[in-house]
């Protein structure tokens, strides 16, 4: 049993420890002579079980003695002096009841699992398939539930002309804290701004942060924002919007995925590598088939030289022509595929692609060998796990293959080089963009 000095002595060391979070909820009871408090986290407990169980029936109770007895008299009601215990049933989602010689964890834990729909943004094979929805309770209670951490930090924001609400979570111990203001100097720039979703304040952040490449990574997948609050990453999350945001992100985090950390070690390596090779691939190719077959046609074996000359006798335009027509026609197709209705989208867009294909084949407009390179330039820009990345990777082939047509394979070497020194200048919140690999945080 304890007395009520050491009662008020945990309730004062549970409110420091859980004190930087806006879904820290500390309420006082009194009703005539009887007194009590109770400690909860908004996020995870369910405010039916709570008004029913807990506030109403301590004023129909007589004594402390008979509101004890109730709740102690559920199933899953206990009484503890462990401190950290009755830290951990917090973070779980029980409320810790305070009378003057007792600690009372009272399971008021409320999950949202109908609610949650499947990811389809970025789909695994193995691993969780829920995603984050548009209400932000919701976002919380998910990302609460997986994140059972007493340092875990969230704080209740609005932004913009709307006063959208939003919260800013992060773990309080690892959190890289250069970022974290920087984050906050450009969020008191953008009070004025119209911010209805995630989607727009990345456009503002990133409008700051100018860059080809995004610095900011947006997700629908509730495990990649656990494995990144892991890493001291801050995430944003908006009311209406089923995204959040995760900053810094770095090179690395946009080419991987979260079936790395759900398959065997070395297939999640070589995987990496074949996203890699993908990523290479549809950046260089292009440029590169123009620079040979203008420039150094030596460099094919002469078979192949031959074969793609014959290939390209009947086609009335220079490579680069034929390169840049195709390249333009499968961007067409791949995004007029994202705006079609997804039961027609791609099958329109397969149906699409092998007829132009072939016709234009057939009409002696481009070479067989072309549609063998665009069509490997499309698969493998597909191979890169996040959508904005992917963006990225499909605008700057096309620099590169305005170098090859006027240098040849010197323009490409020199593109790439330049390409690399730009990605090494950029900083995203403080961080070097060709940073690897995040900093290992060990688990708590």
């Amino acid at each position: 049993m304890l007395n009520q000095e050491e009662t008020l002595k945990i309730a004062d060391w549970l409110k420091d420890t859980l004190q930087n979070s806006f879904d820290i909820e500390f309420r006082h009871l009194e009703f005539h002579e009887i007194k009590t408090d109770f400690l909860y986290i908004t996020s995870i407990c369910d405010p039916i079980i709570i008004q029913q169980n807990i506030i109403t029936s301590f004023f129909r109770s007589k004594n402390l003695q008979e509101y004890r007895n109730y709740l102690i008299s559920f199933a899953k009601s206990l009484e503890s002096t462990d401190r950290q215990l009755i830290l951990d049933k917090l973070l779980q989602g029980s409320v810790a009841v305070f009378l003057d010689n007792a600690v009372l964890l009272f399971d008021a834990k409320n999950f949202l699992e109908s609610s949650i729909a499947e990811s389809q943004i970025e789909t695994v094979v193995q691993g969780p398939k829920d995603a984050l929805r548009e209400k932000l309770d919701t976002n919380l209670n998910i990302i609460r539930q997986r994140y059972p951490s007493k340092d875990l930090k969230i704080e209740l924001r609005q932004f913009g002309t709307l006063n959208t609400p939003a919260a800013l979570i992060y773990n309080n111990s690892i959190v890289n804290s250069e970022a974290l203001e920087e984050l906050e100097t450009c969020l008191q720039k953008l009070s004025n701004k119209y911010t209805e979703s995630v989607q727009q304040l990345h456009k503002y952040l990133m409008k700051h942060n100018s860059s080809i490449f995004p610095t900011i990574l947006l997700t629908d997948r509730p495990d990649r924002v656990i494995s990144n609050l892991n890493e001291g990453k801050i995430t944003i999350i908006i009311e209406g919007s089923s995204f959040a945001m995760i900053l810094p992100s770095v090179f690395f985090d946009f080419m991987s995925s979260m079936e790395d950390v759900y398959q065997l070690p070395a297939i999640s390596k070589a995987l990496l590598i074949l996203r890699y090779l993908g990523l290479f691939i549809s950046v260089t190719l292009p440029g590169f088939y123009v620079g040979i077959s203008s420039y150094n046609p030596e460099l094919f074996k002469f078979q192949l030289a031959l074969s793609i000359a014959g290939n390209r006798v009947s086609v009335p335009y220079p490579s680069f022509v034929e390169v840049v027509s195709m390249l333009i026609i499968t961007e067409i197709l791949s995004e007029s595929s994202s705006r079609l209705p997804k039961v027609v989208g791609p099958a329109a867009t397969t149906v699409g692609g092998l007829i132009i294909g072939q016709a234009a084949s057939e009409a002696g407009l481009i070479s067989n060998i072309m549609v063998i390179i665009v069509s490997a330039v499309a698969i493998s820009t597909f191979l890169i796990p996040i959508n904005s990345f992917n963006y990225s990777i499909r605008i700057i082939k096309y620099p590169l293959l305005i170098l090859s047509i006027f240098f040849g394979l010197n323009g490409i070497i020199v593109g790439i080089i330049g390409v690399t020194l730009y990605i090494a200048n950029i900083r995203s919140f403080g961080r070097p963009y060709l940073q690897l690999f995040s900093k290992k945080i060990p688990t708590k």
